[in-house]
């Protein structure tokens, strides 16, 4: 049976895969690492960059991630 967090992730469009990969990895490492910062999380530089510049796009629009958590949970 999949997680919740599994089917919010197969449910996920960013608009590019590349950005529905990015924000897997970053929540993958967030929920490794719950407390610590971005850099504590990541352990290459490029992965702390890659996240911070992920967050700043504005081609990442929290709308599209509320949706699909609605469609996971519906």
């Amino acid at each position: 049976m999949k997680s919740r967090m599994q089917i919010e992730m197969e449910l996920l469009n960013l608009g590019d895969k590349r950005r529905n990969d990015r924000f897997r990895k970053i929540l993958e490492t967030s929920t490794d690492h719950p407390t610590a910062s971005v850099p504590q999380a990541h352990s290459q530089w490029y992965d702390t960059r890659a996240t911070y510049s992920f967050w700043s796009s504005p081609k990442v629009d929290s709308v599209q991630l509320l949706q699909a958590i609605g469609r996971a949970t519906a």
